[in-house]
């Protein structure tokens, strides 16, 4: 039989294992801050890569630096390859008791980029909300598995956006850029105040309001969703909605056409005389 010097040996063996596991989760789960200084001459970056699990910001400071509260499991690596530097988050294990500890606010990567730095190329892995308000570059592609989307006061000739799920903000984009493509699988879009040579939207789920753009050609292909166009004027329209209603106003094209299999379609104040405009289950009223 087992003694009882025994018992309370592996019973004190065990509680010590217990303690220590709580300890570790608990350390996991407050996360740590930390800040690093990427030294590294504005002018020999060409390519910006972020991979992060985590709400995310870009914005303009006096210096290249991150700063971020993460889990220890989390904390970002950073790389410099020839002209790219690469910021990398590990996944966010703890991030439940995370958020709970840190009473909802959560855990955050912040990137600083002085104003004599603007990168060629910006790409974006993104698993949170993400927002860049002043950024500057030549081409930005961002795909974003979950999470919102705001983009403010660009200044940028080519973005791919590729979203999985969460809300997408695009506004002041200046000057006139060269390219703007957008693939939403779900969530809603909201675009104002650009102006652009080719938009191209595939929206699969969420609804579209654009206002306030001055574009050549416009492709936009939606298959569940309300769409609203407000103030834009361009020379080509491609509309097709498999199920929404469509809302015009105020806009102007040349050429083009706007169709819905399911949904009504209103165009107001707006010169569309020789767009083809058609619904296969709906009204059409101006």
């Amino acid at each position: 039989m087992e003694t009882v010097e025994r018992k309370q040996s592996k019973n004190w063996f065990w509680g010590v294992f217990l303690i220590l596991g709580i300890w570790w989760l608990y350390q996991e789960s407050q996360g740590i801050r930390g800040s690093q200084v990427i030294s590294v001459r504005p002018q020999e970056v060409q390519t910006l890569e972020i991979e992060t699990p985590v709400r995310t910001k870009i914005k303009r400071g006096d210096r290249f630096q991150v700063k971020y509260r993460l889990a220890k499991s989390a904390k970002p690596k950073i790389s410099i390859q020839g002209q790219r530097v690469k910021i990398i988050c590990g996944a966010q294990k703890s991030h439940a008791s995370f958020s709970i500890g840190d009473w909802g606010t959560g855990p955050w990567l912040e990137v600083t980029l002085p104003n004599n730095l603007n990168p060629q190329e910006v790409l974006v892995q993104s698993q949170g909300d993400f927002s860049a308000p002043g950024l500057k570059t030549q081409k930005l592609k961002i795909k974003n598995t979950s999470g919102d989307l705001n983009l403010s006061e660009l200044q940028v000739q080519k973005m791919e956006l590729q979203n999985r799920s969460g809300d997408v903000t695009l506004s002041k984009i200046w000057p006139q850029s060269q390219q703007i493509k957008i693939q939403n699988q779900s969530g809603d879009l909201k675009i104002n105040r650009f102006e652009t040579k080719k938009l191209a939207i595939d929206n699969q789920s969420g609804d579209l309001n654009l206002k306030q753009l001055q574009v050549k050609t416009a492709k936009i292909k939606s298959r569940s969703g309300d769409l609203h166009f407000a103030q834009i004027t361009g020379n080509d329209l491609q509309l097709r909605s498999h199920s929404g209603d469509v809302r015009i106003d105020r806009s102007k094209f040349d050429q083009g056409q706007v169709q819905t299999d399911f949904g009504d379609i209103l165009i107001k104040h707006s010169n569309l005389q020789p767009v083809k405009v058609q619904t296969n289950s709906g009204t059409i009223r101006s």
